[in-house]
């Protein structure tokens, strides 16, 4: 479902001429060519307005994948998508048992009669 819907306007490409579009840049657009980043339905959605309207889509839409790339946020998230998968649930175990051992290093730290904080 997208998060946002924009309406851009009205064309009068005749629906032949759009099919004939869609065909000529369908390549472009397959799942093996599909990338969250560099190519994904927010470049699809801007090539077809540039068809269809002679413009292009909110910018805001276009710089959203360079802003995740900039955040910190997004550099972690990039790189353990980076990992191969054997790597990720490795780490994601270590991370598991680090938490597990804060808690229990916590609990033998308190008191008996101590409450949590």
């Amino acid at each position: 479902r997208p998060v946002e819907v924009i309406e851009l306007g009205y064309s009068d490409i005749d629906q032949s001429l759009f099919n004939d579009f869609i065909l000529s840049i369908s390549s472009r657009y397959t799942s093996k060519q599909y990338d969250i980043l560099n190519n994904n339905c927010n470049n699809f959605s801007e090539e077809c307005a540039g068809f269809l309207l002679g413009k292009s889509i909110p910018s805001h839409i276009l710089a959203a994948p360079e802003q995740l790339k900039e955040s910190c946020l997004g550099q972690i998230m990039l790189a353990l998508c980076a990992l191969s998968p054997l790597s990720r649930t490795l780490l994601l175990l270590g991370v598991q048992e680090a938490f597990a051992l804060i808690g229990l290093s916590t609990l033998a730290s308190m008191a008996r009669d101590d409450k949590c904080p």
